[in-house]
């Protein structure tokens, strides 16, 4: 169908205030690439507002059961989507997904502070040898894995293997590995303090840092979910800084817990390669409910990004 004819079909549709049709007309003209940059400088630029506006609000009517949940969910989801603006209580903090704001978080945690955690830590203690066995395997560029990294040296310096990855969960989803039975590992992360957000987590991966290789500071995706590491190799000289505070490994250290959404960063200044386990778990001031909603809207989030959220953006370019 021609560029004419479809923008008669949803300027009839915008006047009688069928959004829904509307909004459905403005996909069919993204697809058939009729909704172009070119348009921006012509009569139609309009066409490219109203496109992302009604593609935004299409989320935020896929969410409408959930924003009762909380306040601070609801503006989550209106932060997300541009209505209002994104606020954050610390400045060290700003997730670059999804941000709930005045929902309690620090810079570390320690394990008793997470219900369940201290139980996932031990299930994992007993897959030691499946573990220490995963992490001499090939790994991946954890760079190219992650993607969208930044153009400075000291980023681009980490591929290869300077930073590798070998995931053993992946977007909710067991990652093969044909030398190994991970059944028992895998139903390890059936516990409750584990964000399941089908198709997005849980996700499990091991990470590798070289000798004298330092993470540069940079903000996570999201303040819902905190990050854990259990060590399999590491030494006085690793550390983890979050915010403005720096921990080191030694041999008493269970674990280390973070929140990501702070500006944080990572090194091994040891001889040794620094190699942990890497998983996420809920911030432990969610509710029950709210974790249900960040669920729900994770899975809608899923189904609008590979449809109408592909014109979210387009008055914005």
């Amino acid at each position: 169908m021609s560029f004419s004819l479809l923008e008669n079909k949803v300027s009839q549709a915008l006047r009688k205030k069928n959004y829904e049709n509307a909004l459905a007309l403005y996909l069919e003209m993204y697809d058939q690439q009729l909704l172009v940059e070119s348009l921006r400088a012509t009569q139609y630029a309009q066409h490219l507002v109203n496109a992302a506006s009604l593609a935004r609000k299409k989320l935020y009517d896929m969410c409408q059961a959930d924003l009762t949940v909380s306040i601070r969910f609801q503006r989550a989801v209106e932060m997300y989507l541009g209505a209002t603006p994104r606020v954050y209580s610390n400045k060290l903090q700003k997730p670059n997904f999804f941000h709930m704001p005045d929902l309690p978080s620090k810079p570390f945690y320690d394990i008793p502070e997470i219900p369940g955690l201290q139980k996932l830590y031990d299930d994992l203690k007993n897959q030691k040898q499946l573990i220490e066995f995963a992490s001499k395997l090939e790994k991946q560029s954890y760079v190219d894995v992650i993607g969208n990294t930044p153009k400075e040296d000291r980023w681009q310096s980490l591929k290869g293997e300077n930073w590798g990855s070998r995931h053993l969960l992946k977007a909710g989803a067991k990652v093969p590995i044909p030398e190994l039975d991970t059944t028992e590992f895998v139903n390890c992360f059936a516990n409750s303090c584990v964000p399941d957000c089908p198709p997005h987590a849980p996700e499990v991966f091991i990470s590798q840092l070289l000798p004298s290789i330092e993470i540069p500071p940079h903000f996570g995706v999201s303040n819902i979910k905190l990050t854990a590491h259990l060590p399999i190799q590491v030494n006085s000289g690793c550390y983890l800084e979050v915010g403005n505070e720096k921990r080191y490994w030694d041999d008493d250290v269970e674990g280390i817990v973070f929140d990501d959404s702070y500006i944080h960063s990572a090194g091994n200044l040891g001889k040794q390669s620094r190699t942990v386990l890497i998983f996420d778990v809920w911030n432990p001031n969610l509710q029950q409910e709210e974790k249900q909603a960040i669920r729900n809207f994770m899975r809608n989030h899923h189904e609008w990004s590979n449809s109408y959220g592909k014109m979210a953006a387009l008055d914005k370019r």
